[in-house]
């Protein structure tokens, strides 16, 4: 590309140039001179420049301070800025942090000490959260407000979170908030054992979505699917056939079930699951007459 003098080498002075500023306009005169639309969307789009992000993520002046949060929110923010903001009085400044995936594990850590539940909701919706900042939430949280509490929703989140441990996710499979047991029914890293507990419990209450849930997890074992597949509602009985996990003697009799669905597909897995087996072990090739097996080739 040939470099063309009348525009700046940085996309700094270009972003500036684009809004109306010069090389003697500094940043904040072109944010504060710009419509509240545009700084808004300036504010939550990653193809603004980092520059351009930090100077209203840390702006106490004007209109530019409600932006801080959508600022603080944006992955290209500075990582500095984001250890400055963790700290802050303003918690819906520290929740933007806290939700940011471009946070560190230190920035994290310290706003999972957090006294708001909606900061300790953001950090455990962050993918980048350990499970030791998870446990510290759950604990935390563990005494919910009700239906609609950030509490709730932290709670939620951690037993969703795909860095939670299985210590934190046995004992959140307790927690008396039914949609707090279906979020540990849907981790693809809780254990089977926990998940069996947690089918006692949908059984016994007729939790159908907690049953929904128990029968499409990857981690589910024969054992609990195959209580599950005596369920009178087709919609799970449709999960249990399709989970690799169902144990072939209940594929079989899913095979005469008066679902349509489910009768084929259990008939289709069970010769799927016969092929397979066949195949391997189809010793045929060791028995090759034409002797090409037993070549040595040289390259």
């Amino acid at each position: 590309m040939v470099y063309n003098p009348s525009e700046p080498r940085d996309p700094l002075g270009r972003w500036v140039e684009e809004h109306g500023g010069s090389r003697n306009t500094s940043l904040g005169e072109v944010l504060q001179k710009m419509p509240t639309t545009e700084v808004e969307r300036t504010a939550r789009s990653p193809k603004t420049p980092t520059a351009v992000v930090n100077r209203i993520a840390r702006s106490r002046e004007g209109n530019l301070y409600y932006y801080r949060p959508l600022a603080l929110a944006n992955p290209v923010v500075g990582e500095d800025v984001l250890s400055e903001a963790k700290f802050d009085d303003d918690p819906h400044v520290r929740a933007a942090v806290a939700s940011n995936m471009s946070a560190n594990s230190k920035t994290l850590a310290a706003l999972a000490d957090d006294d708001e539940p909606e900061v300790l909701a953001k950090v455990a919706g962050n993918p980048r959260a350990s499970s030791d900042d998870l446990n510290k939430i759950a604990e935390k949280c563990w005494d919910s407000d009700g239906d609609d509490s950030p509490k709730r929703e932290a709670l939620m989140r951690v037993a969703r979170n795909g860095n939670t441990g299985q210590e934190t996710l046995s004992r959140l499979a307790q927690h008396p908030d039914h949609l707090v047991q279906v979020e540990v029914s849907r981790n693809s890293r809780t254990s089977k054992e926990t998940l069996d507990g947690l089918c006692d419990t949908a059984l016994r209450d007729n939790r159908i979505q907690l049953q929904f849930q128990l029968s499409r997890n990857d981690n589910t074992s024969g054992k609990t699917l195959d209580r599950l597949a005596g369920s009178p509602n087709r919609l799970i009985r449709r999960s249990v056939v399709d989970n690799p996990n169902t144990p072939d003697e209940t594929l079989e009799r899913l095979g005469n079930d008066s679902d349509s669905y489910v009768a084929r597909n259990a008939i289709m897995e069970q010769d799927m699951r016969r092929e397979n087996e066949a195949l391997q072990q189809d010793d045929t090739y060791d028995e090759d007459p034409s002797g090409w097996n037993d070549t040595d080739f040289e390259w």
